[in-house]
C-alpha cells in the first residue's frame, strides 16, 4: 500500500511539473506572436485549429496523435512534448533535492520561467520583460521566506538559501560586467540577457550566479566553435545566449556542489 502511495505521489509530481512547463511553453509561444497568454487557446502550429482537451494531455496527447495534428495531419513540433517531459523531470529533481517545501516550489517556478525564457529566445532572440518581472517577484518571495525562517530560528528548508548581501551582489556580479562590455562593444550582449542576469542573480546569489555564467560561456563557446567548424555560421553571426545561461543556472541549482568540488580538484590536485 505504501509503495502504491509513493507511485501515485511521484506521478502527481510529474504531471504537475509537465503541466506547468506546458503552460510555460504556451506562454513563450504566444508572447512572441503578440497573443494573450491567458485568453488565447492552444492551437495547431500549422492549421491554427484549437486543440481539444485530450490533445493537450502532457506527452500522452502527442503520442495518441502520433506526433501529428488530428485535423491537418502536419507534424507537431517535438518542442511541446520535450517541454512537458522536462517539466516532469524538473519537478522530480526539485522534490528529490529540496523536498516538499516553499524552497522547492519557488525553485521549480523559477526554472519554469527559465524554460519559457529559453523557448522565447530561441524563437525570436528576445526575452519578454514580463519574464524578468516574474523572476523578480520570485526572488522577493525567496528573500521573504528566508528571512521568516531566520526569524523563527528554523533554517532547515532554507539552509542553502543565499543571504541578502549575496543576492544583491548576485544581481550585479554578472549583469554589470555584461552591461559595461556591451557599452564597449555594441551587440556583445542583448538587453534581455543583461536584465535576466540581474534578476536571476537576486534569486540565486553571487556564488551560484557566477558559476552559472561560467558554464554558460563555456557551453556557448563550444557551440560557437561547432557552428564555425561546420560552416553553419560566420564570425559575425549571433545566436541566442539565454538558453546557455538558463542551462547553467539549472545545473548549479542541483549540482553546484559537485561541480565546484570537481573544479577545485582540477586546480588543486
Amino acid at each position: 500500500m505504501q509503495k502504491m502511495t509513493e507511485v501515485i505521489w511521484l506521478l502527481f509530481i510529474w504531471l504537475t511539473g509537465a503541466c506547468i512547463f506546458s503552460f510555460a511553453d504556451a506562454a513563450a509561444w504566444r508572447l512572441v506572436r503578440n497573443m494573450d497568454i491567458l485568453r488565447d487557446r492552444s492551437r495547431c502550429d500549422s492549421c491554427g485549429r484549437v486543440l481539444s482537451f485530450w490533445e493537450m494531455l502532457p506527452v500522452a496527447g502527442w503520442l495518441l496523435c502520433r506526433g501529428r495534428c488530428a485535423f491537418c495531419g502536419r507534424r507537431v513540433s517535438l518542442r511541446h512534448p520535450a517541454a512537458e517531459l522536462a517539466g516532469g523531470f524538473t519537478a522530480w529533481l526539485c522534490a528529490a533535492y529540496l523536498g516538499i517545501s516553499a524552497e522547492s516550489v519557488l525553485t521549480f517556478l523559477f526554472l519554469s520561467v527559465l524554460a519559457a525564457v529559453t523557448m522565447a529566445d530561441l524563437d525570436v532572440m528576445e526575452i519578454p520583460d514580463c519574464f524578468h518581472a516574474v523572476i523578480l517577484i520570485l526572488a522577493g518571495l525567496s528573500m521573504l521566506f528566508s528571512m521568516l525562517d531566520a526569524a523563527v530560528g528554523q533554517g532547515s528548508s532554507w539552509i542553502s538559501a543565499p543571504s541578502l548581501l549575496s543576492r544583491i551582489t548576485g544581481g550585479l556580479c554578472v549583469s554589470l560586467p555584461m552591461w559595461l562590455l556591451t557599452m564597449k562593444i555594441p551587440g556583445a550582449f542583448g538587453g534581455g540577457d543583461i536584465k535576466l542576469s540581474a534578476v536571476c542573480g537576486l534569486f540565486l546569489g553571487w556564488r551560484r550566479m557566477t558559476a552559472a555564467v561560467i558554464l554558460a560561456v563555456l557551453s556557448a563557446g563550444a557551440w560557437g566553435v561547432f557552428l564555425l567548424a561546420g560552416r553553419r555560421a560566420g564570425r559575425k553571426d549571433h545566436f541566442a545566449f539565454a538558453p546557455f545561461l538558463c542551462g547553467g543556472m539549472f545545473a548549479v541549482i542541483f549540482w553546484g556542489g559537485p561541480l565546484w568540488a570537481w573544479y577545485k580538484g582540477l586546480l588543486l590536485p
